[in-house]
């Protein structure tokens, strides 16, 4: 039981125990519990419209613009062109990380330079 416990990624690891720490707080103080869960259920409603705006960005970028145009624009011959799109797509663009680092490993994976991440 311990080695298949070991084989899990972290992120299963990490699901498996938030919901032994709720059912540990359900046993102690359900109303506590309930409430707990009516306030994740409500962050759950929160955040969904931006993920799907960030998988729209995301698909976007895979089905119009392909790794040249990136290149061209972002790559490490842009020069001062690239910084200066990178600055108005951080003004564009601006959000929590969990939107934003879907979106750069996309345009990385297209060519983009490592050094403009910092502006994001």
């Amino acid at each position: 039981m311990i080695e298949k416990i070991k084989n899990l990624s972290v992120g299963i690891k990490l699901f498996i125990l938030m919901i032994v720490i709720y059912l540990v707080i359900g046993l102690v103080n359900y109303s506590f519990f309930v409430k707990i869960l009516i306030s994740s259920y409500k962050n759950l409603i929160g955040i969904i419209p931006v993920l799907l705006l960030t998988f729209l960005i995301v698909f976007i970028i895979n089905y119009f613009i392909k790794p040249e145009i990136i290149k061209k624009h972002l790559g490490n011959s842009s020069g001062i062109k690239g910084w200066l799109y990178v600055l108005l797509g951080s003004i564009f663009i601006s959000g929590p990380p969990f939107t934003i680092f879907p979106i750069l490993k996309e345009l990385k994976g297209h060519g983009m330079n490592i050094r403009y991440w910092l502006l994001f």
